[in-house]
């Protein structure tokens, strides 16, 4: 019962940000997307993508040996990019399992869109897949 909770109350959360998208014009969105680094279309792509996916991809990061502040201040378009591609994706179930079991196998290069970005990012001498 608690995971139907949780799922409607996200549904719930992006029908209100869609909903606050639209109260914008074109040029106040356009505003609004540069100041987050991202193009009025992906920002609506991120706001009907689940919300708590954008946690994971910290998680990812760290499990990678992949330092995300370093990113942030080196890279900080490939983060937001990063960012950007896990709040939509639609294997949030998947990731979740993988890493609350701690699984670092090949298999998230599989199903992660960003999978070959962080693994472009980890150190070259992390022997992870």
């Amino acid at each position: 019962m608690n995971r139907i909770v949780t799922q409607f109350r996200s549904w719930l959360s992006r029908l209100r940000q869609r909903a606050e998208l639209d109260r914008f014009s074109g040029a106040e969105l356009q505003i609004l997307a540069q100041d987050v680094g991202l193009t009025p279309s992906d920002l609506r792509q991120v706001t009907e993508g689940n919300p708590e996916a954008g946690e994971l991809l910290p998680r990812r990061m760290a499990a990678l040996g992949i330092d995300a502040r370093e990113v942030a201040r080196m890279l900080p378009e490939v983060l937001r990019d990063l960012q950007r591609v896990c709040a939509s994706c639609e294997k949030y179930g998947r990731c979740v399992r993988d890493l609350d079991r701690g699984t670092l196998g090949a298999g998230w290069l599989g199903y992660c869109p960003n999978a070959d970005t962080l693994r472009q990012l980890q150190p070259t001498n992390t022997t992870l897949h």
